[in-house]
C-alpha cells in the first residue's frame, strides 16, 4: 500500500497495523519524520520510480492530491502505472459538487494550491479515458478503481465525453446556488450575474 501526498501517514498507518508493507511521499519533512517514528516506510519529495517501480504496488492512495498537479491527466499516467495489474487506486478529491457541504463558503476552494476542479462525471471521464474500472464513485469525488489486467496507456492526453460537455450547466448552476446560499446565511449582499 503506497500514498501521495501522505503527510504522517494517518491514512496508510491502519495498514500497517494489520501487518500490510507500506509506504509513502510528501513534502513536509516534518510530517515524514513524524510518521518515520511510527515505523512507517516514508519519504520526502514526490513520486520516485527507483523507490516504486511500475506494477508494483496492490493499492496506491491519492487523497486530496490529484487537484494540485499542474499536469493531472500525465501524472495520473505515471501514477497507475505503479499499480499491479488488477490492483487498486483510492483517489478521493474535493468535489465542485459538494463544496457547500465541504467549505462552507464555496469560493475558498478556488485557490491557488487547487489547480484543477473536478466532480464525479468529470472524473468518471478520466479515468474511463485511462481504461480502469469504476469500483465505486460518488459525488463526494471518493473513487475505488481497479487498473485492468491488460492496461496500457491512453494514446490522447484528453479526457471528454458528449455527457460532461452537457453537465457544465449544472455544475455552474450548483456553484452561483451555494455562492449565493452562503451569502445569504452570512448576510451578505451578492448579485451573481448570469
Amino acid at each position: 500500500v503506497f500514498e501521495i501526498g501522505c503527510s504522517s501517514g494517518g491514512v496508510i498507518y491502519p495498514f500497517l497495523t494489520l501487518g500490510k508493507v507500506v509506504g509513502g511521499c510528501d513534502y513536509d519533512a516534518d510530517y515524514i519524520q513524524y510518521g518515520i517514528e511510527k515505523g512507517l516506510n516514508l519519504y520526502q519529495g514526490r513520486l520516485d520510480d527507483k523507490k516504486v517501480p511500475d506494477n508494483s504496488l496492490d493499492l496506491l492512495i491519492l487523497e486530496h492530491v490529484l487537484e494540485h498537479f499542474l499536469d493531472p491527466l500525465t501524472e495520473l499516467e505515471a501514477i497507475i502505472a505503479k499499480v499491479k495489474p488488477s490492483k487498486y487506486l483510492l483517489i478521493e478529491i474535493p468535489s465542485m459538487m459538494n463544496l457547500a457541504q465541504s467549505y462552507k463558503n464555496p469560493i475558498k476552494y478556488f485557490q491557488n494550491a487547487h489547480t484543477f476542479c473536478f466532480f464525479k462525471k468529470y472524473l468518471e471521464a478520466i479515468f474511463s479515458h485511462f481504461g480502469l474500472i469504476i469500483i465505486y464513485s460518488d459525488e463526494i469525488a471518493t473513487c475505488i478503481l481497479q487498473k485492468p489486467i491488460n492496461w496500457e496507456p491512453p494514446r490522447c492526453q484528453f479526457a471528454s465525453n458528449s455527457e460532461l460537455k452537457a453537465y457544465t450547466a449544472t455544475v455552474e448552476a450548483y456553484l452561483k446556488f451555494s455562492f449565493l446560499r452562503w451569502n445569504s446565511e452570512n448576510g451578505i449582499s451578492s448579485q451573481v450575474q448570469k
